[in-house]
């Protein structure tokens, strides 16, 4: 996942970012509990 798509889902993401990490980047500093909890809200998102 990108910076940008993981943003939509948590804004206040964007202060771990280092400041070279475009929007297009892949997300990092994130828990795999946290890409758990972006998974469950995209797939709701996206009605999967």
């Amino acid at each position: 996942m990108t910076n940008a798509e993981y943003e939509q889902f948590d804004p206040h993401h964007r202060r771990k970012r280092m400041t070279s990490a475009g929007d297009d980047h892949p997300v990092v500093y994130v828990t795999s509990l946290e890409a758990m909890k972006f998974a469950e809200w995209l797939g709701e998102k996206d009605g999967r």
